[in-house]
């Protein structure tokens, strides 16, 4: 495979023109042109001396390459470097040159390359690519000594031992790093090599050599080995510091993650993170269509933790990531294929499409803290190129960084139950220094919260807590500078503030269910109670319960009496009740203080769930029974000991936890006479048209027990009558029922509540004649009954039992 990278790094003016030259090789040289009215401006832009130096590194002998020297002026222009005479250019030529005539010191590589001109400085530009034939190629990095600011050099990501996952590489594909130091001087230097990678444990710094380098001296270390033999060898994240004494400039780098075929090959750049006067941003291409994809590294060279800010740009928008932290000299790199992936929106809601391209920009907060540069891969065409140009930054008065508006907490409005703590993020929109939107980042970890009423919030890092019922205010202390490029101004700080009340809690079962959702059955007891705290000097004045749905306070039970109990709100911070029907039921406690603020209110949302049911009945004859009756024959009644007087047939589903008892309640309306033989008296029995209990709360004493999430059916039957005794010679009986589902759900405290009702009625008189024969009247009208039972959750009430009535 044949792989092209590249490095534009060069600080060009943002109108300078680029052309490619595509040598014979197919190899593309980057070749740069100024226009002439810039050229002062572009040799002025860092270059100080008349000398250009690089590291050529190749993994065989054989390898060849070739640097392309350009004359940017408008005089002739000299290069001398070794193995040869001076190179003449004319005024903006290039001259396309062996690597061999350049290289100096022993044969083979690493080799040092030197050229010098006799042009003012800035005049000469070169660049150039190694290869051979495996298809191993990397590019040559030309930097001015003078330009350097500090004894120290820095290299963003590498890759060293198991290729990572997201490479898109075998798993057992490996990556061996090589770096090539070399001394330009005349006079030796003591360098030190570290590493920083990161590990779930963390970010880690470890030194890995020390090289001596004599005058002009050219060192290879394979950073690789060193690493495997200090037990390091899975590596995410890695970056390189070099460290040595002498004067700045005077020893340079270059560093190679080669694969194990020698194809693929990632170049690092190793530069001095304190010189030049854009470092303090990036704009690279980025793209993740087809086979590509695309790393973007930064590398933090301070002994103190930093962030930075990245933004992508493409056709139609831009993405802002999220604010990235790195940790004391930490290298941390942005896979965007795998961030295009997420389908996450950024905090001002822009999307990011799933495959495409534009420019990636970075800007640091802090000064000379970041280095970073992108790395375009394609694995399965075997291309990588490295990208490391800066974003112009021309500070165009008034540059301003986000003023009041633009520095917001979220929320900035809130309401939270007693104790309850909640975290605030900081929110700002930030500006490059040409005044263009970089979109918005969460600050929170940069800004300081506090509290404008510490006796109702408090706070511990972002997180505030409610610590007793009233309205306050919070703010926060933060950063409102961006990043600030030489001669930018630092703006001051931003004080965003927000509002906030506390009100009570609701608990229920041990837990606070403020704000919740709580699932319940009808007829289980429902007590609630409230938590909170008063401020100091403050007392309660007023305090209520408001209760949504079909609700009581209580519902009992006995042979002689049922009693409903309305509920009403108690002036108390506990209350108890029961639904007795289904719904979706808020419960809301306010409280008013002493000094007149409030009400602070808590609300709490319960779904109460009941069984359904259905009942369905069988009616059968009114008669005269003689035989096989019930109770002593002869008897007026409906139905017999064979065939009842009226069967109910039950259906009942309960819900998920709902498991309990079903039973029947009866109540009866009587109205009955006889008359005696042979006195002809008339005795009655009556209700006088009340309902009363027809013998025991669950009738004839029965109920069954459901499991949850259960349908099934029970029987009952029932055959009223009475017994034609012989010192009677008429009777009538005249009784009307309702009989009720009921239903208990199970737990302590539970009541009977009503799922389904049904009426139905039965009359009818006998006489007696001659023989002591009974027969049946021809009025008044037999047994009816409705046709099925209907849901209903009406409680049945009683103030007596049937079996206390007499014939009198």
């Amino acid at each position: 495979m044949a792989q092209i990278p590249a490095e534009l790094s060069l600080p060009l003016s943002e109108n300078a023109e680029r052309k490619s030259l595509t040598s014979s090789l197919g190899v593309p040289i980057i070749r740069f042109w100024a226009p002439v009215e810039r050229f002062d401006a572009e040799m002025a832009m860092g270059a100080t001396t008349s000398r250009l130096t690089s590291l050529v590194w190749a993994p065989s002998a054989n390898a060849r390459g070739f640097v392309a020297l350009t004359n940017l002026g408008g005089h002739d222009l000299h290069v001398s470097g070794a193995g040869r005479g001076a190179i003449q250019l004319g005024p903006r030529a290039t001259n396309v040159v062996e690597l061999s005539a350049l290289a100096s010191g022993k044969a083979g590589w690493p080799a040092l390359i030197s050229l010098r001109h006799d042009g003012a400085p800035g005049a000469l530009s070169a660049v150039g690519i190694v290869f051979n034939e495996a298809g191993f190629s990397s590019t040559l990095r030309f930097v001015d000594p003078g330009e350097a600011a500090s004894n120290t050099l820095a290299g963003a990501h590498f890759y060293s031992g198991p290729a990572p996952d997201n490479l898109g590489l075998p798993q057992a594909e490996r990556f061996s790093a090589i770096l090539s130091l070399a001394n330009t001087s005349a006079s030796p230097t003591q360098a030190v090599v570290s590493v920083d990678y990161t590990t779930h444990h963390g970010a880690n710094h470890v030194q890995i050599a020390n090289p001596f380098l004599g005058a002009a001296e050219v060192s290879e270390i394979d950073a690789t080995e060193r690493l495997h033999a200090l037990g390091t060898d899975t590596l995410v994240d890695a970056g390189l510091e070099v460290s040595y004494t002498g004067a700045p400039g005077i020893v340079i780098a270059k560093l190679v993650s080669l694969d194990g075929s020698g194809d693929l090959a990632f170049d690092t750049p190793v530069r001095d993170p304190q010189a030049g006067m854009y470092r303090s941003s990036g704009a690279h291409p980025w793209r993740v269509d087809g086979g590509f994809n695309t790393i973007v590294v930064l590398k933090n060279v301070l002994s103190r933790a930093v962030y930075a800010m990245v933004v992508l740009r493409f056709d139609g928008g831009q993405y802002t990531l999220p604010r990235v932290a790195l940790e004391p000299f930490q290298t941390v790199s942005l896979n965007l294929r795998e961030v295009t992936a997420g389908g996450r929106k950024d905090l001002d809601g822009n999307s990011l499409p799933a495959s495409g391209s534009g420019k990636v920009l970075w800007f640091q907060e802090e000064p000379d803290s970041l280095i970073g540069r992108a790395e375009i891969y394609n694995v399965q065409e075997g291309v990588a190129a490295s990208y490391g140009c800066f974003y112009p930054c021309n500070c165009n008065l008034p540059y301003f960084t986000p003023n009041t508006s633009d520095t917001w907490l979220s929320p900035s409005s809130l309401t939270l139950g007693y104790l309850q703590t909640q975290l605030i993020a900081t929110v700002q929109r930030r500006y490059d220094c040409n005044n263009s939107n970089l979109g918005s980042f969460d600050i929170s970890s940069s800004t300081v919260y506090s509290s404008g009423n510490t006796g109702i919030f408090k706070f511990t890092g972002s997180s505030i807590q409610a610590v007793s019922v009233g309205s306050g205010s919070f703010s926060g202390q933060a950063p409102r500078n961006t990043e600030t490029p030489p001669y930018c101004p630092a703006q001051s700080q931003a004080n965003p503030s927000g509002t906030g009340k506390v009100t009570p809690t609701i608990w229920y079962g041990g837990s606070d269910v403020t704000n919740q959702k709580t699932t319940v059955i009808v007829g289980q007891q429902i007590a609630l109670s409230t938590q909170y705290s008063l401020p100091t000097g403050l007392s309660v004045q007023s305090q209520s319960w408001s209760v949504q749905g079909n609700v009581i306070a209580n519902y009992t039970q006995s042979s002689t009496s049922a009693v409903v109990t309305s509920y009403s709100s108690p002036n108390a911070t506990t209350t108890t009740f029961y639904w007795i029907a289904s719904g979706a039921n808020t419960v809301t406690y306010s409280v008013t203080l002493s000094d007149g603020s409030g009400p602070f209110a808590a609300s709490t949302t319960f779904s109460v769930l009941a069984p359904t049911a259905t009942i369905t009945n069988v009616v059968g004859a009114v008669q005269v029974c003689t035989s096989n009756c019930v109770g002593t024959a002869p008897t007026l009644g409906l139905g017999n000991g064979t065939t009842y007087g009226i069967t109910w047939t039950t259906t009942v589903t309960t819900p998920l936890g709902g498991a309990g008892s079903v039973a029947l309640t009866q109540l009866i309306e009587a109205s009955n006479s006889i008359t005696l033989d042979p006195q002809g008296t008339v005795q009655t029995l009556s209700t006088n048209g009340a309902y009363v209990l027809d013998t025991t709360p669950q009738y004839a004493g029965q109920s069954e027990s459901f499991p949850a999430s259960k349908t099934g059916t029970f029987a009952l039957d029932d055959s009223p009558g009475i017994s034609l005794q012989t010192n009677l010679k008429h009777a009538l009986q005249s009784k009307a029922f309702t009989t009720d589902v009921m239903y208990q759900p199970s737990g302590a405290n539970s009541i009977w509540v009503t799922l389904a009702s049904m009426t139905w009625s039965w009359s009818g008189a006998a006489t007696k004649g001659a023989g002591n024969v009974w027969a049946l009247d021809s009025s008044p009208p037999p047994a009816k009954a409705s046709s099925g039972g209907v849901a209903s959750t009406t409680l049945p009430v009683w103030s007596s039992n049937i079996t206390s009535y007499r014939f009198q």
